[in-house]
C-alpha cells in the first residue's frame, strides 16, 4: 500500500513537471486531418503545426514542404499547460497580410486558421492528435 501511494505521488509530480506552456516552449502539433470549410472537404493528410514559443508558427506538409511560415504579431489569452483544456488566439503576419489562428483544447484539439492571401481568404481546421516539445 505504501508503494502504491508513493508511485501515485511520483506519477502526479511527473505530469506536473512536463506541463507544456505554449508561450515558452517550442511545440510540434501533429495533425491527422485538415478540413477546408470553403470547399467543405476534409483530407487525411498528416501535417505538422509548429509553434515557436509564441513568436512564430510554421505549418509543414507530410513531404516537409512549408505550407505557411507566419510571424506572431499579438497573442490573446494564455495557455500554460496544453495537456489541459485551454484556448489561445494568435494574430499573425502572412507575408504582409494579416491572419488569425485559434488553438483550442476541450475534448479534442483543434487549430483554426483564417489567413488573408492575394486571392480569397485561406481557411483551415486541423485536428491534432499529438503534441511534442523540441
Amino acid at each position: 500500500m505504501k508503494n502504491l501511494v508513493l508511485l501515485s505521488i511520483l506519477a502526479v509530480l511527473t505530469v506536473r513537471a512536463t506541463a507544456q506552456n505554449i508561450s515558452t516552449t517550442n511545440l510540434n502539433w501533429g495533425s491527422v486531418s485538415t478540413f477546408v470549410p470553403t470547399t467543405a472537404t476534409t483530407t487525411g493528410e498528416v501535417t505538422q503545426f509548429i509553434t515557436y514559443s509564441g513568436d512564430s508558427i510554421r505549418w509543414v506538409g507530410a513531404d516537409q514542404t512549408i505550407k505557411y511560415r507566419l510571424k506572431v504579431l499579438e497573442t490573446n489569452g494564455t495557455w500554460s499547460d496544453v495537456s489541459q483544456a485551454g484556448t489561445i488566439i494568435y494574430e499573425v503576419d502572412n507575408n504582409g497580410k494579416r491572419g488569425v489562428i485559434t488553438m483550442t483544447r476541450s475534448n479534442d484539439i483543434k487549430v483554426r486558421m483564417m489567413l488573408t492571401t492575394d486571392a480569397d481568404p485561406a481557411v483551415y481546421e486541423l485536428t491534432i492528435n499529438s503534441i511534442q516539445t523540441f
